[in-house]
C-alpha cells in the first residue's frame, strides 16, 4: 500500500528543521482497487419546497459564512437548505456597507408547508442576524 517513516536525520540538519518530520508514499492504484463503491441514492422529495430569499444589508467585513453560520445555528424547522444567491453593493446600501441574499429553502417530510408555517423561522433568521450582526432587511 505504501511506506511510511522519518525523514533521514542529514537531510532535518541541512534543511535546520528542529524536528525530524514523517512523510509517507501511498500507492492509489491498490486503494482505489480495494475500494467498494456505494452508490449514494436518496428518494426523491413528496412534497414541494417553500422558498424564500433574504437580502440582508450588513457591514462589508462580515463575511457570507457568518450569516450562514447564524441561520444554521438556529436550527430552524424544515429547514433543507441555505444558499448564496448573491452580493451587492451601491450607492442605496450605503459607504461600508452591502446586501447579501441569501435563498431559506424549507421542506417537510410529512406534508406541503404554508407561508404561514415559514414565516416565523424567516423571522428568526432575521432577528439573529440583526442581533449577532447588525443585519438590517433590505426591502
Amino acid at each position: 500500500m505504501g511506506h511510511i517513516g522519518r525523514i533521514d536525520r542529514r537531510i532535518v540538519e541541512k534543511l535546520g528543521l528542529r524536528e525530524a518530520p514523517v512523510a509517507a508514499e501511498l500507492y492509489l492504484e491498490p486503494l482505489l482497487n480495494g475500494a467498494t463503491r456505494l452508490p449514494q441514492v436518496k428518494d426523491l422529495a413528496k412534497f414541494p419546497a417553500v422558498k424564500r430569499d433574504l437580502s440582508l444589508v450588513v457591514a462589508e467585513k462580515v463575511p457570507y459564512a457568518k450569516i450562514e453560520s447564524i441561520v444554521r445555528d438556529l436550527k430552524l424547522p424544515n429547514l433543507e437548505a441555505i444558499e448564496y444567491v448573491t452580493t451587492y453593493r451601491g450607492k442605496q446600501i450605503g459607504e461600508g456597507n452591502k446586501s447579501v441574499t441569501i435563498e431559506l429553502i424549507f421542506r417537510s417530510e410529512t406534508g406541503t408547508l404554508t407561508s404561514e408555517e415559514v414565516e416565523g423561522s424567516v423571522q428568526r433568521a432575521v432577528s439573529a442576524a440583526k442581533e449577532k450582526v447588525g443585519a438590517v432587511l433590505r426591502v
